[in-house]
């Protein structure tokens, strides 16, 4: 019997008795691994997608900052409390 709510698979060994074991999953590939073990090797196939994930998320944190701080330039010129060039 099969048991996808929590990611549980219980089966069914060759004496009768049920045993437990937890399904663990690729978050890239969604390619589903008996152990945590098994994914971490796996992931290393995924180097380049996770690279690529953490560079667009530093340059989106980049462009917040640099937008926030043009903001408050153009606010504080506005205000007068910045001499003009």
């Amino acid at each position: 019997m099969e048991i996808n709510h929590g990611k549980v698979v219980i089966a069914a060994a060759s004496n009768k008795s049920a045993s437990l074991m937890k399904e663990v999953f690729c978050k890239y590939c969604n390619k589903k691994f008996s152990s945590y073990q098994a994914l971490g090797g796996h992931h290393n196939s995924h180097k380049a997608e996770r690279e690529q994930k953490n560079k667009t998320k530093f340059l989106a944190r980049l462009l917040l900052i640099i937008k926030n701080h043009l903001l408050i330039q153009i606010m504080l010129m506005l205000m007068g409390m910045v001499a003009k060039h």
